[in-house]
């Protein structure tokens, strides 16, 4: 299995998400403003792959080539989460290593719930 990774540094709608720290089942990044590079606090993330598509037009898929892929705002609070302190972002990505553990050994599904990141 093929997999692009995330870059480290992304720009888009005026922000630049700049990576802190990664584990195998997360991402922290900072959060920063473009022009300023001011800094308003953190993204962190699970590890999320999707299927490249080979075709766009037929919307077909590649079975053994992936992304990792960055969260929209509709995954927040799903698997994806904020924190203005980077000790807190740093124990929500902790976090997903318990989740993983927990789903090996158990061969369950836990959801970590994060509601109030701060």
């Amino acid at each position: 299995m093929k997999v692009q990774k995330l870059q480290n540094e992304i720009t888009q709608n005026g922000f630049t998400y700049k990576l802190v720290k990664s584990t195998d089942s997360g991402y922290l990044f900072s959060i920063h403003n473009s022009e300023s590079d001011t800094m308003y606090g953190y993204e962190v993330f699970m590890r999320k792959l999707t299927p490249l598509c080979v075709d766009f037009e037929k919307k077909i898929f590649s079975e053994t080539e992936f992304k990792e892929r960055y969260p929209k705002a509709n995954d927040f609070g799903v698997w994806a989460w904020t924190a203005k302190r980077l000790e807190r972002a740093e124990e929500i990505l902790e976090s997903f290593e318990k989740v993983n553990v927990n789903n090996r050994e158990n061969q369950s599904n836990p959801k970590a719930t994060h509601q109030n990141a701060d």
